[in-house]
């Protein structure tokens, strides 16, 4: 029994139903049929038995006392009670409450703590017991089923009580086709006259004629009966709507097949459908012929429409939702009457049928998205988000959907792929190119040009402006102005995409202002649905709504958590509004273009090859470590190379306790000089890291580096292939005395001219010999003292002390040349 409002009478609800050969049969006096309506949801309680205990006087009745119990699958352990109002306890005398798979039959309800106590109908099941007085024979024994303490009951409110129902004014009479019967035999012989009824007569059945059969539908052509129309039409608007069909077997017996249209009605032609034919592989045994009659006997279903009765509450206040509300259950059943003996008689109530009343509105372009100009820089794992927020009108939205794209997908929405290409070339080449945002902002929303000359062209921006778009069968050349924006807005909203599967429904949105990047949750661990009021329950963690306490205004906040922190592209987003009958309003404005901060560290450097470079006097080029990295691919946009450099391993193993050697621009050589150092760390063991300097134009529209992944740690060693230079003497005397004239005090001190070299004072001999008076390392002080120096000899003559130094590299080259001091 389908039941529907009526797209002709509005408001009007539409209902179908058959009554065919079994109705006919079962009730063949019925004459009239009544509607019943309700507005609650059926009640329904649940809850745990406590105990049973039988009825005094009644071995086959029993009393059920209940009470609550936790369901702890559920997050939170939820109670549930069994709890009836007094008030609604008629409404579940005469229903089944179900134990364990079980039903029993409820006559009493007595109030009692903690839960109602229910007075049941025992069950009857018939089973085999061995009989004692006869060998291998059983005998069958009645056991009256009774429920246990522990186990847990659901019961449903009796919804085969009539006076659990609103009775509707309306009620239709029922049309008597033939007085058709049928003789049946059953298996012991027996004969029994039926009253089939409905419309008989012969009939061409065919199988489905079309260019593309379908398998088990069947064209049934009646060779002149007449379908007339239902005798009160006109004034109580019924209708003949399908039926079942009985159609004559290969067998010779009747079978019943589901009419699914009745395609006229003079003589009667109609479709029907054999369910027993299954994907191709069972052919159904109707008999069919071209030429030859066959017998058929229709039972055409009814179509009924019934008018608003208010003071039933059957219109559309109650049928439809207020706009607070997403859906709303109503009910309506059917009984068969038989008022022709005193007195009337009353079929039970047909299974409820239950229609969804959905509250409806014209979906409303939302307002143009707000928020800033850059995404989030990428996290750790290279993703950037970026947040918006869309004003909410007075009226909320049932959802709403987001869409995003980016500038290559739609300059490919109206431009050919060379187009396209030349395009993205002009654009590198300006300079400056201070017009990007407002040139691809109008092209997402497609403004034109209204500077005189240049009506319907794109705007020009730093010289430049978008050529005409030739994407081949978007534009003829003859559209108006008008016309071309529209043709342009279609493509350019093919090139958007929605971010996420589903539109996002406004009333199942967290109230809020930070969203989450987690995932969805609408099932609890169990796999259940979770309710809208669970704290778990939280199908758009990506979006929150808030009012916003400087204005007033509410909004909602969508946060994109799946943009990628490498990407070059410009991003633009736009929404709309989706109903619950899933209609789409126009598109928003379109917010961006968004810029990524591509401040995700490139991948580490790969140093191919490292080579010493030796010092060359006659070049004047010292010595350095001079490094071949593998270039990267133009699009990471990497500047420059960051050099950092130790001779202590432990300190390798991070830049940060390194030492700075420079920073070199990607296009120049590679090379180490060590210009900032006395000298080179000769013959030692240099450690060296390399970082790559990705360059970005950050939120402050200025340049900024991004340090990649350091390299590997690659080890050098530099060889000191020049021969030093003497040392400088120094002479710092303390005093002098006389007789004999005497120094006193003499301090000898010179200064490095090597790394780590070695250093040999010498000093002259009486018989012109270079005498050594001692050596020194580098870490020792460079110095020598001498407590006194005679200056006159035993015969009054001068005596000349003559003093040098010689030097020894880490390479043991010594100084060519002598700086000698004399004293």
């Amino acid at each position: 029994m389908p039941w529907s409002i009526c797209p002709v009478y509005p408001f009007w609800t539409r209902v179908t139903f058959n009554w065919n050969h079994i109705h006919n049969i079962a009730y063949d006096d019925v004459k009239k049929i009544e509607f019943f309506y309700r507005e609650q949801t059926p009640l329904v309680i649940r809850g745990k038995v406590k105990s049973v205990t039988d009825v005094a006087n009644d071995n086959h009745q029993i009393l059920l006392a209940t009470e609550s119990y936790n369901e702890n699958s559920r997050a939170g352990n939820p109670s549930v009670d069994p709890s009836i109002s007094v008030s609604d306890e008629g409404k579940f005398i005469g229903s089944i409450l179900n134990v364990e798979g079980r039903g029993y039959e409820v006559l009493d309800i007595t109030q009692d703590s903690p839960g109602p106590i229910f007075k049941l109908q025992l069950v009857a099941e018939l089973n085999a017991n061995i009989d004692e007085n006869k060998s291998n024979s059983y005998k069958p024994i009645l056991d009256w089923v009774k429920p246990k303490a522990g186990e847990y009951f659901m019961l449903t409110e009796n919804l085969s009580n009539p006076s659990n129902w609103t009775q509707l004014n309306k009620s239709i009479d029922l049309v008597s086709f033939s007085s058709r019967t049928e003789i049946e035999t059953d298996p012991d012989g027996n004969q029994v006259t039926l009253n089939i009824g409905g419309i008989e007569g012969d009939a061409i059945v065919i199988d489905d004629p079309g260019s593309n059969p379908i398998e088990g539908l069947y064209k049934v052509t009646f060779d002149s009966t007449v379908l007339s129309d239902h005798p009160d039409q006109t004034s109580d608007h019924i209708y003949w709507e399908n039926g079942i069909a009985r159609l004559e077997t290969i067998g010779g017996a009747m079978k019943a097949v589901q009419v699914v249209k009745i395609e006229a009605s003079n003589p009667i032609t109609l479709w029907v459908y054999d369910g027993d034919y299954v994907d191709g592989s069972n052919n159904t045994d109707i008999k069919t012929h071209a030429s030859n009659s066959i017998e058929v006997n229709f039972h055409p279903g009814y179509k009924v429409y019934l008018e608003p009765e208010p003071s039933n509450n059957l219109d559309k206040g109650t049928i439809i939702p207020s706009n607070g509300d997403s859906k709303k259950d109503v009910y309506l059943a059917l009984r068969a009457v038989d008022d022709s003996p005193s007195p009337t008689r009353y079929s039970e109530l047909c299974s409820p049928v239950t229609f969804f009343g959905l509250y409806t509105k014209t979906p409303v372009k939302p307002n143009t998205p707000g928020g800033p100009a850059f995404s989030t820089r990428p996290d750790t794992f290279g993703k950037c988000t970026y947040t918006f927020n869309i004003e909410i009108g007075q009226t909320p939205p049932f959802s709403i959907a987001v869409y995003r794209s980016f500038d290559t997908a739609l300059l490919n929405a109206i431009y050919a792929p060379e187009t396209v290409e030349q395009i993205l070339d002009d654009l590198d080449s300006l300079n400056p190119n201070t017009g990007t945002i407002n040139r691809f902002n109008d092209l997402a929303n497609v403004v034109l040009s209204t500077w005189p000359g240049w009506e319907g062209a794109w705007k020009k921006y730093d010289g430049y402006r978008f050529p005409e778009a030739d994407l081949d069968g978007l534009l003829t050349g003859s559209e108006t102005i008008p016309e071309k924006e529209a043709k342009l807005k279609a493509a350019i909203q093919k090139a958007f995409i929605p971010i996420l599967e589903q539109p996002m429904i406004y009333d199942f949105m967290e109230i809020g202002t930070n969203t989450s990047s987690k995932a969805p949750k609408i099932r609890d661990r169990n796999g259940q649905l979770l309710n809208q009021g669970d704290p778990e329950f939280d199908p758009f963690p990506m979006v929150r709504k808030y009012t916003s306490p400087v204005n007033g205004k509410d909004y909602l906040r969508f946060t994109d958590y799946q943009l990628e922190g490498a990407s070059q592209n410009l991003y633009f987003y736009y929404a709309v509004e989706v109903t619950r009958e899933l209609r789409m309003s126009e598109p928003s404005g379109v917010l961006g273009p968004v810029r990524i901060i591509n401040a995700f560290p490139a991948e580490s450097p790969y140093i191919g090859k490292v080579e010493t470079v030796l010092a060359n006097q006659v070049l004047e080029t010292s010595a350095g470590v001079r490094f071949k990295v593998n270039p990267y691919l133009p699009d990471e946009n990497v500047k420059a190379l960051r050099i950092y450099r130790t001779t202590d391993e432990n300190l390798a193993t991070s830049v940060r306790l390194m030492d700075e050697a420079g920073t070199i621009t990607i296009e120049n050589d590679i090379l180490d000089d060590f210009s900032e150092l006395s000298y080179p760390p000769f013959n030692q063991d240099i450690f060296y890291r390399v970082v790559a300097l990705r360059e970005i134009l950050n939120e402050r529209d200025e340049l900024e580096y991004i340090p990649s992944k350091p390299s590997d740690v690659i080890k050098a060693r530099v060889v000191d292939n020049i021969n030093p230079e003497p040392p400088e003497i120094n002479a710092n005397i303390g005093s002098t005395s006389s007789s004999p004239d005497k120094l006193l005090n003499i301090d000898l001190s010179w200064s490095e001219t090597c790394y780590q070299g070695k250093y040999y004072l010498y000093k002259m001999t009486d018989a012109g010999q270079w005498q050594l008076v001692d050596s020194f390392n580098y870490n020792d002080p460079l110095n020598y003292n001498y407590t006194e120096l005679l200056k006159e000899d035993s015969n009054g003559d001068t005596i000349y002390h003559r003093f040098k130094v010689d030097v020894e590299n880490t390479g043991g080259l010594l100084n060519l040349e002598n700086d000698i001091l004399t004293l």
